[in-house]
């Protein structure tokens, strides 16, 4: 069945107010004077909500782009459009694409560079910091001032070494004295009874 501009007007108003097919079929007759057959209507009813669906889609997508990806698509859009239509020739849609591929490529090694970037900052103050740390721990024991449990626990905290507990204790050792410690030989007078 053929509709007619005011007959179709009507049907797609009262989709976009919500209408049932029953309460359109209703508005055709008294408006139109039309009865209008249940089947066509519910079929464009079921037309009307597909498209409805696909441009909520659309609309949420493009709530998501910012500006350049609109503008990106909108041109490739109109290429296309004028590329169907035999208005341009020559033009190689592929090629656009990878250099989209491209563009999108290089926008990922920037932020890799940005990231590895940041990495190394880190590292740097890393090093700073346990240079300094370093430096203070061996001026403080090269003025002959005991390190405590902390100070020896930055030490280890700079060798990735487990900290100590706070109440360790530590024996006395006198600088003066060799503290290397010697196998302990019960016989060390007579050289040939190991024999």
């Amino acid at each position: 069945m053929i509709l007619n501009d005011e007959t179709r007007a009507l049907i797609m108003r009262k989709l976009d107010d919500g209408a049932s097919p029953q309460q359109i079929q209703s508005a055709a007759l008294i408006q139109l004077r039309r009865l209008l057959p249940l089947p066509l209507i519910e079929s464009l009813s079921r037309r009307h909500g597909e498209k409805n669906q696909v441009q909520q889609a659309a609309r949420a997508t493009l709530a998501t782009l910012d500006v350049s990806e609109l503008l990106r698509a909108a041109l490739l859009q109109v290429l296309a459009a004028a590329n169907d239509s035999g208005e341009i020739t020559g033009t190689h849609f592929l090629l656009l694409d990878a250099a989209e591929r491209r563009r999108r490529e290089l926008a990922l090694k920037e932020r890799l560079v940005a990231v590895a970037e940041g990495r190394l900052q880190i590292s740097r103050e890393d090093y700073e910091w346990r240079k300094k740390t370093l430096a203070e721990l061996e001026s403080k024991s090269g003025q002959g001032q005991p390190l405590s449990v902390e100070d020896l626990n930055r030490i280890r905290e700079i060798y990735g070494l487990q900290p100590l507990e706070e109440n360790a204790e530590f024996p006395e050792l006198d600088p003066l004295q060799d503290h290397e410690q010697t196998p302990n030989n019960s016989d060390s007078s007579d050289p040939g009874s190991s024999l």
